[in-house]
């Protein structure tokens, strides 16, 4: 019971890493939530009236959602500078309320400096953003000249608790950030592969289903692999590390890819197109049975499973897994492909890289694992999965250089000076700059 309680609880939290990779979704709410929920508070225990508790919950949930920068001291220096921000936008808007011709047009001035503001990347749409929706505030809550002290303090708690939300409570870092989107990276990786686990034994009426699951599983997969892309200069140690993370990611999901695409393809009569498997509401190919002997299919099946354990397990493995890598890298090597036809050992061979882009990635992510059980075959993958650097060159030293040559007295050149082109005469043996040097 506690076993099968372990695995309900692993399955529910590879659920929710897939369905919000990074928890992003689930952070940005709890932030947000988080913010208006203190704001409020504080603003009614001072005995505030509706108006400053509307103003002081839109301004915290605006300095919550509005910063989208990945590091913590941008995020800080933000919302540092929109405090002031949204204190001279709330003051133009309640003393511009009374005016309403030059109210309407600095609005319209407003609202194009909050889209120009974009192209000053994160920082400039936060402060754009944070100058609008502070003002149109303002305008909604018809604030006047009278209540500004008020708004200021509002605007001020709420700002606060965004940073108290933000930095303390409901932190973010960008290393954990991209641990969990590694999470998310293999929780997907898993749901794809069980994905074409069911587009291998589909029938005709459920394969347009089993096809659908499957890009479906593609994008997502892509999807979270752009979000690490993005997120590996901030949460990685160096350079090279970075660099080989991409790497590795990207091995994965060509492999995962191919190997769905070889799985269609052994099943109809044709060879499948990529389009098939990315492009929404593509035609499915005329599917039958998987050719050849059942036990080849019945195989097929057995290392699919075999492969999701290896891709969603999170603990170190003990035989038992690696028993199931060796097997599965065995596949590389044409003497272990089983009995089928050349698109069935096709998928075999697909099955193999597979779990050698899998293993490439955990070594990559989680540093050296356990060799005592690896075969020839995973060995070998082993040492491919090492990066291996580069000899430098060796540079010859260089020649100490003068500034007229090499090795040597200054040469002598000839004179090529204007004055010697345009105003020697016959009677002039050197123009004046050589006079004396022997050189004319």
């Amino acid at each position: 019971m506690k076993a099968a309680g372990r695995s309900a609880g692993a399955r529910l939290r590879d659920r929710l890493a897939a369905s919000d990779p990074g928890l992003l979704r689930l952070t940005a709410g709890l932030r947000t939530v988080g913010a208006i929920a203190v704001t409020l508070a504080v603003l009614a225990s001072a005995g505030s009236d509706v108006t400053h508790l509307v103003a002081g919950a839109m301004g915290a949930m605006v300095a919550t959602f509005a910063i989208r920068e990945k590091q913590r001291g941008a995020q800080a220096v933000t919302l540092a500078l929109g405090l002031p921000v949204a204190l001279v936008s709330v003051s133009l808007g309640a003393v511009l309320s009374e005016r309403v011709l030059v109210g309407d047009v600095f609005f319209v001035v407003l609202i194009f400096a909050a889209v120009y503001g974009r192209r000053f990347g994160d920082r400039g749409t936060a402060l754009g953003l944070i100058g609008f929706q502070v003002y149109f505030v303002s305008l909604f809550v018809g604030a006047s000249a009278g209540q500004l002290p008020g708004l200021w303090a509002a605007l001020a708690v709420a700002f606060g608790s965004s940073a108290l939300l933000r930095f303390a409570v409901v932190p973010v870092t960008p290393s954990g950030l991209l641990l969990r989107l590694r999470q998310a990276f293999r929780a997907r990786l898993g749901q794809l592969v069980s994905a074409q686990l069911t587009l291998l034994d589909a029938g005709p009426d459920e394969m347009d289903k089993a096809l659908e699951d499957v890009r479906l599983a593609n994008a997502r997969l892509h999807e979270t692999a752009l979000m690490i892309q993005s997120r590996l200069e901030e949460g990685t140690p160096d350079e090279p590390t970075a660099r080989l993370v991409q790497r590795r990611i990207a091995d994965a999901e060509i492999a995962a890819e191919r190997l769905g695409l070889l799985l269609l393809s052994a099943r109809s009569a044709e060879r499948a197109d990529t389009l098939t498997l990315h492009l929404p509401g593509a035609p499915a190919p005329e599917v039958g049975r998987l050719p050849g002997p059942d036990e080849a299919t019945a195989l097929l099946r057995r290392d699919l499973r075999a492969l999701r354990v290896l891709v969603v397990r999170t603990h170190p493995g003990g035989t038992s897994v690696a028993r199931l890598r060796n097997r599965l890298l065995g596949y590389r090597d044409e003497e272990n492909l089983p009995a089928a036809t050349p698109a069935v050992r096709d998928v075999f061979r697909a099955v193999g890289e597979t779990a050698r882009a899998v293993m490439g990635l955990r070594v990559a992510l989680e540093g050296p694992q356990d060799e005592s059980d690896d075969s020839p075959a995973t060995a070998r993958s082993r040492r491919s999965w090492t990066p291996r650097t580069p000899p430098s060159p060796v540079r010859r030293p260089r020649r100490p250089r003068n500034r007229r040559g090499w090795n040597g007295p200054p040469r002598a050149r000839p004179c090529r000076s204007r004055w010697v082109r345009r105003w020697r005469s016959p009677g002039v043996s050197c123009c004046p700059r050589s006079a004396g040097t022997g050189r004319c």
